[in-house]
């Protein structure tokens, strides 16, 4: 993926500083990188993996959940 091509998908999907965002991540954490990179350590990410959702924070006290 070009670099644009990501700025330009994080600038229409909104994704900034007290965002709340839900990853669906198929490139093998790039965009969860840049997601987080994005928010500035301020929020939680919403991870979805296959059938897992993960919980990341700032803050720690990371959560897991099987769907």
């Amino acid at each position: 993926m070009r670099m644009d091509t990501l700025a330009l998908l994080l600038s229409l999907a909104n994704v900034g500083a007290n965002a709340e965002v839900l990853v669906l991540d198929m490139l093998g954490g790039l965009l969860t990188a840049a997601v987080a990179e994005r928010l500035g350590g301020m929020q939680c990410i919403e991870l979805a993996v296959c059938d897992v959702v993960e919980t990341w924070c700032s803050g720690g006290g990371n959560q897991v959940f099987n769907v």
